[in-house]
């Protein structure tokens, strides 16, 4: 399943895998491949074919401008020392950023980046297409060096920006999985000051324009600056004056630098957005929903220098949002800033709220979230997993914008009630995916299931493991997905491996589905039969093979099973 806080192509996506994440990193390939010496024959002519010093033909040598590019990139000290930044054309430089991160070579991503002639900068599409993008890419240590990440040589960049450089906007969004990047990139404002500059009172005073923090916190966020940056601090251009740089994210309000960096951001060049939000609670900085509206609100005034707006545009920039935080169930005094928050955010296309709500006995929430949904003209995706709304699903969605492709019920408790109101639901036919997993009471719910299913003619995706459902169900589920023409991923898990007649029945009615993908239907692995781990592994690998054999003699090789 995807999450609420994705953008999905439906009639395109690829439940099996993102390519920009499961592509292999090239070790495999040659030498060559990445730098090829044109050697001349006799007469001077170019060879037709070369081959590498196995006498294998190499299928895609590289241009001479690449091995250029290539040279450029290698050498950093020559590149920083010789080459004249007016004399490079400007496409050159997307190149040399690329080649550079591929060879993992800091000094010439930190002068590119430096000298950046374009005013706009998106980091993710100058990534090399080779490279696996694992969540902790931009953060994790670059091979060959202890300390220093992209993020890093990135940061040394915009701090060491020139006035030759035209660079404006950076645009860091599409990392949104790499929790760590919204922490490093927010102590850019910290880090631009003057060491001179960074005393506590001073910081202090700056950051309660905009959050409530103490004096303490203050001096534990710089003693651990001056820690992390003792080695590098001296390479960074304190106070250079530079003009306004506007830095966009996927913004994790998850660790404490980020609301202490951002409330920094109106003394330095540095100006942040984000069009993505996680936000989780952060100790000894709060309260956490008042915060992030001052935060915004800053953010707005510093980017307009407009003080008093009735909508602010950064708000209208925000379109998904998540908020995880259990306190909210056990106290009332958090959700009005909550939906205080949502109601001043009309451009959200993606909402998420995990644990946040207890509704099964909140009559007043329930109808104050109702309201608020009910403005969201624009919402497309949805989740309130493990959210306690019992008997309440009809009052939360009744009279929502029928615009919904995405819907997130995980282990929300739901009732033979809900489900109902569900299989109703005027905007049941947009569904595009549907996750109703960990939803115990649903097991007498068979029929109202396959209701649902003939309702969803665009339904890509549908979840109902561990939601106790006799084996008859699960048969009839997967005979009936053989009519979803756009069905792509179907998970059917539960608590135990099925049986072998059922999950051989299962898999064969799988296998019918015209477009599918994946099917989840075996559990965990310390779910299988077995007197130590080592045996339940063979197991569930037995389990998997025969699935696999199943699929392959239907003409479904490349189903995924799980």
């Amino acid at each position: 399943m995807t999450s609420a806080m994705d953008d999905v192509q439906y009639d395109s996506h690829d439940f099996l895998l993102d390519p920009r994440q499961h592509i292999p990193p090239p070790t495999v390939l040659p030498e060559k491949h990445f730098l090829y010496h044109l050697h001349s024959v006799g007469g001077g002519s170019l060879p037709q074919a070369v081959r590498d010093t196995n006498g294998q033909f190499l299928c895609s040598p590289r241009r001479l401008r690449d091995i250029c590019i290539h040279r450029l990139a290698s050498e950093p000290v020559k590149l920083l020392q010789r080459v004249d930044h007016d004399l490079l054309p400007s496409n050159i430089f997307p190149l040399l950023l690329t080649e550079a991160i591929s060879l993992r070579e800091p000094l010439t991503i930190e002068w590119t980046v430096s000298t950046w002639p374009m005013r706009y900068l998106r980091v993710y599409d100058i990534i090399p297409y080779d490279d696996l993008l694992e969540p902790g890419y931009m953060t994790q240590p670059l091979s060959g060096h202890i300390k220093t990440s992209l993020a890093d040589c990135f940061v040394l960049g915009l701090l060491k920006l020139r006035p030759e450089a035209n660079l404006r906007h950076i645009d860091f969004s599409g990392f949104g999985k790499d929790r760590k990047l919204s922490r490093e990139l927010c102590r850019l404002p910290l880090l631009w000051m003057k060491p001179s500059e960074r005393t506590v009172e001073t910081i202090h005073s700056n950051m309660t324009n905009t959050i409530d923090v103490s004096k303490d916190k203050v001096q534990r966020f710089l003693n651990r600056i001056s820690v992390v940056y003792s080695n590098i601090d001296g390479d960074f251009l304190h106070g250079n004056q530079i003009d306004q740089i506007t830095i966009n994210i996927d913004l994790q309000m998850t660790l404490d630098d980020v609301p202490l960096g951002l409330s920094l951001q109106s003394y330095s060049p540095f100006k942040f957005t984000c069009r993505r939000l996680w936000m989780r609670p952060i100790e000894d900085i709060g309260p956490q929903m008042s915060n992030i509206g001052h935060l915004l609100d800053k953010t707005v005034r510093i980017l307009r220098n407009i003080k008093h707006m009735q909508m602010m545009w950064l708000k209208q920039m925000l379109t998904h949002f998540e908020c995880e935080d259990p306190a909210f169930s056990s106290d009332p005094s958090k959700v009005p800033d909550l939906l205080d928050l949502l109601n001043s955010l009309p451009s959200l296309q993606g909402l998420s709220l995990p644990e946040c709500l207890d509704l099964s006995s909140r009559p007043k929430w329930v109808r104050d979230l109702n309201n608020t949904l009910r403005k969201m003209k624009r919402l497309k995706r949805l989740s309130l997993n493990y959210c306690n709304i019992k008997g309440q699903l009809h009052n939360i969605m009744d009279g929502v914008p029928h615009r919904l492709e995405f819907l997130g019920l995980k282990d929300c408790r739901l009732t033979s009630e809900d489900l109902q109101f569900l299989s109703q639901w005027p905007g049941l036919n947009q569904i595009c995916e549907l996750n109703l997993s960990c939803n115990s009471d649903l097991s007498a719910l068979g029929n109202c299931l396959l209701q649902m299913m003939t309702r969803m003619p665009r339904l890509a995706a549908l979840s109902v493991s561990y939601c106790s459902l006799p084996l008859s169900t699960l048969r009839l589920i997967a005979t009936r997905a053989a009519d979803c023409p756009a069905l792509r991923s179907l998970s059917l898990q539960g608590y135990t491996p099925l049986e072998l007649t059922t999950t051989v029945d299962i898999l064969e009615a799988c296998a019918r589905i015209p477009a599918i993908q994946k099917v989840l239907i075996f559990p965990e692995v310390y779910a299988f039969p077995g007197n130590n781990e080592w045996e339940r592994e063979a197991n569930k690998e037995q389990a998997l093979h025969l699935g696999y054999s199943i699929m392959t003699s239907r003409g479904k090789s490349m189903v995924c099973l799980e």
